[in-house]
């Protein structure tokens, strides 16, 4: 008997997300990978100087489960004042990057028999993680239009939905969640005893035109939230690894007992170097960060319309989506192969952000890299 006989059947099953498949694929081209959100930018001076200090500080051995004290202090205090709701540090509790996070969380909650309801096309995490214990995913389609369809979200409620997962703005949609779409998924919420589980990681990426919305701000919805962020998009520190959850202090002890199970802590130095640079990043960093991504996001989108795709509107985030129906690909992988092959380009396919697979008829790039990689990218898609 060979050792890999002795994986269990699910392991064997398992595939690489296509997102990690085309980047190690373009990357062993020499290619540009607007594939994954790596965020393979500078840190702003103020991020790596906090590094350095925490390097130099005797932060080197585990903290306690629910993360750094000091950090754990700065996110109860800025996410009262960003949100109107008042935290305190036993709210909060840091673990292994904002998708860690999420899988405590679905630990925390969820097992055999119980219903999640997710938002299609779905950041494939999400699925991987509610089928991971046993869970059923409920997916409710976005309209054409990005919008939620008030009935069909309230079809997908049944008295077995534990959790409602979603991530404003959307990866990878770019739709930021409107306060009327959070009051249609806050009354389910309401009516069906549901925990809503907000995915904010890129919410300092809205467009001016689309604010961001805290769903814990909302009437009744502080109590039943558990509020996800990270270092990864607002530090460009996407190999940091430091998520937090915001949420009742009732649920987020337990959840910290799943994170000391699966990570035992968060690096402790890098806990240390987010709350030096949290606290000490002015507002205007904030303000200024998302304006170039956007700025390479438009760029890219007229580099795609004059080759034939179909950019497709972004309220936010950096991943840009664009239909290929003009170019005669007959699928999401086709049209991914001959942008790798012919112009040295990596997107990731439409179908990875389908639960099963199926094509999307678009591919997502991302434009959280330097400006050269996009100028040159749209050079190259001219090959087509």
């Amino acid at each position: 008997m060979s050792i890999v006989d002795l994986l269990t059947e699910a392991t064997r099953r398992h595939k690489q997300p296509a997102l990690r498949s085309v980047s190690r694929r373009i990357e062993a081209r020499g290619g540009i990978n607007l594939s994954q959100g790596k965020c393979p930018l500078p840190l702003h001076p103020i991020v790596q100087d906090a590094l350095q200090e925490a390097a130099r500080e005797t932060v080197h051995s585990a903290t306690l489960r629910d993360g750094h004290p000091r950090l754990r202090r700065v996110i109860a205090e800025r996410f009262s004042s960003e949100t109107g709701v008042g935290t305190d540090p036993d709210q909060v509790c840091v673990s292994g990057g904002a998708t860690g996070t999420i899988e405590c969380i679905c630990r925390a909650f969820l097992e055999a028999g119980d219903e999640v309801v997710l938002f299609r096309p779905a950041f494939p995490y999400y699925t991987r993680m509610v089928r991971g214990q046993g869970a059923t995913p409920v997916f409710v389609d976005y309209e054409g239009d990005g919008s939620l369809d008030a009935e069909k979200l309230a079809a997908a409620f049944s008295a077995r939905t534990k959790l409602v997962i979603f991530c404003s703005p959307s990866n990878p949609t770019g739709r930021v969640r409107t306060r009327a779409d959070l009051e249609l998924i806050a009354a389910q919420c309401l009516e069906h005893d549901v925990v809503a589980v907000s995915d904010d990681v890129y919410m300092d990426f809205c467009r001016d035109e689309h604010p961001h919305q805290a769903m814990a701000s909302l009437p009744g919805m502080a109590s039943r939230t558990l509020s996800v962020r990270s270092t990864s998009k607002t530090l460009k520190a996407t190999g940091w690894r430091i998520g937090w959850v915001v949420g009742p202090a009732e649920v987020i002890s337990p959840i910290s007992v799943k994170s000391d199970q699966l990570f035992l802590c968060a690096s402790a130095p890098l806990q240390v170097a987010t709350a030096l640079a949290l606290e000490r990043l002015p507002a205007s960093y904030y303000t200024e960060l998302k304006r170039p991504f956007h700025r390479r996001m438009d760029q890219l989108a007229a580099g795609l319309s004059a080759v034939g795709f179909q950019p497709q509107p972004s309220e936010g985030g950096y991943f840009l989506l664009a239909r290929y129906e003009g170019l005669g690909f007959a699928s999401d992988d086709g049209a991914t192969n001959a942008l790798i092959e012919r112009c040295d380009i990596g997107p990731v396919p439409g179908h990875a952000f389908h639960p099963d697979g199926e094509d999307m008829g678009f591919l997502r790039f991302s434009c959280a890299v330097p400006d050269p990689w996009i100028y040159q990218a749209c050079e190259q898609l001219k090959r087509l």
